[in-house]
C-alpha cells in the first residue's frame, strides 16, 4: 500500500527536511505538545492556508503559527465564520 501510495502522481508528497525536524523539535520542547504533532503540520505550513481540526493540541499549534500564513482553525470557529450556530 505505502509503494502504491508513493508510485501515485496524484498525491502530493511533501518531504519532511531536516530543517522540519528541528523546528519540530524545538516547538515540542517549548509547549509540551508531542513532536509528532508538529511534524504532521511543519511540513505543510507553506502550502496550505487553513487546517480544521478538534484535535486541541493541533489548535494550540495554530495558535503558535496564526502570525504566519498557515493557520489551523477549530470546526467552532469554521461555524462561526460560515454563520453557523451550534
Amino acid at each position: 500500500m505505502v509503494d502504491s501510495l508513493m508510485k501515485d502522481d496524484s498525491i502530493i508528497k511533501v518531504p519532511v527536511l531536516a530543517e522540519h525536524i528541528i523546528e519540530s523539535f524545538t516547538a515540542s520542547k517549548e509547549t509540551g505538545i508531542h513532536i509528532w504533532d508538529f511534524l504532521c503540520f511543519v511540513p505543510l505550513k507553506n502550502y496550505v492556508e487553513i487546517i480544521y481540526s478538534l484535535d486541541r493540541h493541533f489548535l494550540e499549534i495554530g495558535k503558535r503559527y496564526k502570525s504566519r500564513e498557515s493557520l489551523l482553525i477549530s470546526f467552532e470557529e469554521l461555524d462561526k465564520n460560515l454563520g453557523i450556530e451550534t
